[in-house]
């Protein structure tokens, strides 16, 4: 995977990468006030993102690190007095540009994780976390080290802004599993029953798959018969990924991964599906309603209307095919997008298709 390509460094990369996002405004002024920087940018997105990774580490950071675009580097390198004497001109120095974009008023949004049944009850979590110094409380708060149950979502907790939770006991044994709380709806809205067969068309890298899981466990108590959730992706490495969260979580018995595209699969005659009564999808979109992506956008208008009209004929694609399901009775469809192209639009585009199909 991605992980093992970057080896033992992925967090301090991302986090880099991260903080680049943050400042991109500010960086890509910087590089366009410095000629030999501006002809760099304007080169394709690629070096566009690598000449403000270096900034970034030169501005803000430790100083520009290795990378394997040696030129890039250099010429970054030798601007490196023109930056400095910008930073300090325009901001007054680095320390101010940090408050410059803190006072920008970037989102802090409150962090979530799922108590999973499979490995613990909300109770035994909610003293574990106790142990390891949370409190509990009543509502949301901003107050380091609290949590507290969600109001919408059954076995979703509530943590503040920055509370970190990768390197907890919790999540590290898959009791507790890291979820956004817009996420935690697809599978809660589709509502499956305990012995339902249930499609996640574009499944990796598997919240929304152990969810399904932990909603129709919890319901089978007592029951003879287990559901099934039959998890299907075409990206190799995002399935691995997929597996790996599954069998961490306890769930490998009740889920069937597969590397498969979705668009090439005969739903009306592959036997495993003849039971199938509810699908999950949520493609590919844009990303642009996550947090952590605020920043990330393309520069130019032209090119991200047409990346965004191709994603969202990807789409309804998919989703007219996900609805030809013959034993399918209920789909729900969710994007990461906050744009109606990718969301209202393509609903509305197959609405009459799904009235003709009851």
């Amino acid at each position: 995977g991605r992980r093992e390509q970057l080896g033992v460094q992925w967090k301090e990369v991302y986090a880099i990468c991260m903080e680049t996002a943050k400042y991109r405004k500010e960086l890509a002024a910087i590089a366009e006030a410095v000629p030999a920087l501006h002809k760099l940018v304007a080169r394709d997105d690629e070096t566009y993102w690598l000449v403000l990774v270096l900034l970034y580490e030169r501005a803000l950071g430790r100083g520009p690190g290795k990378t394997n675009r040696d030129v890039v580097a250099a010429q970054v390198r030798s601007a490196g007095k023109d930056v400095d004497k910008i930073v300090q001109d325009r901001y007054g120095g680095s320390e101010a540009l940090r408050k410059v974009v803190a006072a920008r008023g970037m989102r802090h949004p409150f962090r979530y994780a799922r108590v999973n049944p499979l490995r613990v009850s909300m109770e035994e979590a909610a003293r574990q976390l106790a142990r390891d110094g949370f409190t509990r409380v009543d509502q949301p708060e901003e107050t380091y080290c609290v949590f507290w149950e969600d109001g919408d979502v059954p076995a979703l907790l509530g943590f503040p802004p920055g509370t970190d939770l990768h390197d907890n006991r919790l999540v590290r044994d898959g009791s507790l599993v890291l979820q956004d709380k817009g996420s935690a709806f697809a599978a809660l809205v589709l509502n499956p029953g305990s012995n339902w067969d249930v499609l996640d068309a574009c499944a990796a890298p598997g919240s929304k798959t152990t969810h399904l899981v932990s909603l129709m466990q919890t319901k089978a108590q007592g029951t003879a018969k287990r559901g099934l959730v039959y998890a299907l992706d075409k990206d190799h490495d995002r399935l691995e990924t997929l597996r790996g969260r599954v069998e961490l979580q306890g769930a490998s018995q009740f889920v069937s991964p597969s590397h498969e595209d979705c668009l090439k699969v005969n739903f009306a005659s592959d036997k495993r599906f003849k039971d199938l009564k509810a699908v999950l999808l949520d493609p590919s979109c844009s990303g642009s309603g996550l947090h952590f992506r605020e920043d990330l956008v393309d520069r130019d208008e032209a090119q991200a209307s047409t990346r965004l009209n191709s994603l969202a004929a990807f789409q309804e694609t998919i989703l007219a095919t996900m609805l030809t399901i013959p034993t399918a009775k209920r789909l729900t469809y969710s994007t990461c997008s906050i744009h109606i192209e990718e969301n209202e639009q393509v609903v509305h585009a197959v609405l009459e298709q799904a009235r003709d199909l009851g």
